[in-house]
């Protein structure tokens, strides 16, 4: 099972990492495309989602404006 997550978790990556690399002209000046990659995975771990929507009455919605919001600070030159 841990060999499985393992494999998921790689490939769900990679999949984010291939997408960061899409925009990379567009990033923060001095974040490379790891380090957005490692950003991007951070906050869009489904653990943070179950937390703010599950556990604290958060709406879907609330949910994707602020984790699109924090995305665009975080890692575009022009969020």
């Amino acid at each position: 099972m841990a060999k499985l997550r393992a494999a998921i978790w790689q490939s769900r990556e990679r999949e984010i990492d291939k997408f960061i690399q899409t925009m990379a002209d567009s990033l923060k000046p001095g974040l490379n495309v790891k380090a957005a990659t490692d950003i991007f995975v951070a906050l869009e771990r489904p653990e943070i989602y179950e937390e703010l929507v599950l556990a604290r009455g958060w709406s879907p919605d609330e949910y994707q404006r602020w984790l699109a919001s924090c995305l665009r600070r975080e890692l575009l030159a022009r969020p």
